[in-house]
């Protein structure tokens, strides 16, 4: 057999075996994976206990000791007060979620995720969607503890300026 004739039937076999594709495949996985970032996962993988540390020790204790007055006080929240308190525990709740459903997504991506429906091809407004989704859950944090603070910092006004509860 001659060199060009072994090569047809070794790429031939290799198609055969599907390890081509599958490679090919591999590739445009690593590909979204690297659009997305590594360091974009990693920084979310590092951030997330600072966060939930951070929520459970402060910001998910004060929500709580602000309700205990109330209820102590034997008077509702105020209404405006209630938007910062709703605002902090929606945070609270969101932030660590959408952070480990991100990394979940980066982890689990698989060709299947970008395909067309034939299943072989890249659908490349599935890729765009899938790189914009993930990496905008690995960057939810971005900001995360300002705002939480913030929020907490006007609920504290509110308290103090107002004299709440009286």
């Amino acid at each position: 057999m001659t060199l060009q004739s072994n090569q047809i039937l070794e790429q031939a076999d290799r198609r055969a075996a599907g390890t081509d594709e599958k490679a090919q495949q591999a590739q445009a996985v690593a590909a979204v994976r690297q659009e997305i970032g590594r360091a974009t996962y990693d920084t979310a993988k590092r951030v997330l206990p600072i966060i939930e540390r951070a929520i459970n020790e402060d910001y998910r204790p004060f929500v709580a000791r602000v309700v205990a007055i109330a209820q102590k006080a034997n008077k509702p929240v105020p209404n405006q007060l209630t938007h910062w308190l709703n605002a902090i525990g929606r945070s609270c709740d969101s932030c660590p979620q959408t952070l480990r459903e991100g990394m979940a997504a980066y982890d689990r991506l698989s060709f299947a995720s970008i395909a067309w429906t034939d299943g072989r091809t890249i659908d490349v407004n599935n890729r765009a969607s899938a790189v914009a989704e993930i990496r905008a859950m690995l960057r939810n944090h971005d900001g995360m503890l300002s705002f939480l603070k913030s929020q907490k910092g006007q609920a504290e006004s509110f308290i103090q300026q107002n004299d709440w509860p009286r």
